[in-house]
């Protein structure tokens, strides 16, 4: 599968669903299980090396900053959304992670956590479609040394980019001056070392 194809394909369940993240992930399965197993298996590569793609300090910290806090899992989760919202959105949080903070629209009364959360099933809809379209399990890429699949063993073992410490995130806002103006909070102390 070329990287074009992946696009359209999250392209068009996105456009579907109309900002409904399970939705989505409804439609992506559907289109997925249609394809023959190894364009899914190559779908789920795509979307794994992506996800990966993103997995910076900076990326961390807008979502941090947009969530109220963000957890390792939740993380990937919000990389999963930020994939769902499309090429464009997703190459414009790698070049400059603050300067999407006007794309992250949760919904109307969505909590952050509840859309980033939503969004989870995108990362799953590969396997979801392979084994209704096979009745096996996908093949686990980059599995593990046990064996699991169950942590993105494609990943780096840290994020890229220069760290930054959740116990000071007023450190944060002269590094993500936009992403810090809507959701950082004045009153916050940082805790002395």
């Amino acid at each position: 599968m070329e990287t074009d194809e992946f696009w359209a394909l999250i392209d068009s369940a996105r456009d579907e669903a109309k900002a409904d993240p399970a939705r989505q992930t409804e439609l992506l399965t559907r289109s997925l299980s249609g394809l023959a197993a190894d364009d899914i298996v190559s779908f789920d590569a795509h979307f794994r090396s992506t996800r990966a793609r993103g997995y910076t300090w900076d990326l961390w910290a807008v979502g941090f900053l947009a969530a109220g806090g963000m957890s390792d899992d939740a993380f990937m989760d919000f990389r999963a959304y930020l994939i769902g919202r499309g090429r464009e959105v997703w190459e414009r949080a790698l070049e400059d992670p603050d300067a999407i903070t006007d794309e992250l629209d949760w919904g109307p009364n969505r909590e952050p956590a509840e859309a980033i959360g939503d969004s989870e099933g995108l990362a799953y809809a590969a396997a979801q479609a392979y084994e209704q379209s096979t009745g096996s399990e996908i093949p686990a890429l980059g599995a593990s040394d046990d064996g699991s699949a169950d942590e993105p063993a494609d990943e780096p073992a840290e994020p890229s980019g220069l760290p930054w410490n959740e116990d000071r995130p007023k450190d944060l806002a002269e590094r993500f001056p936009q992403a810090w103006a809507r959701w950082g909070s004045g009153d916050e102390t940082d805790d002395e070392d």
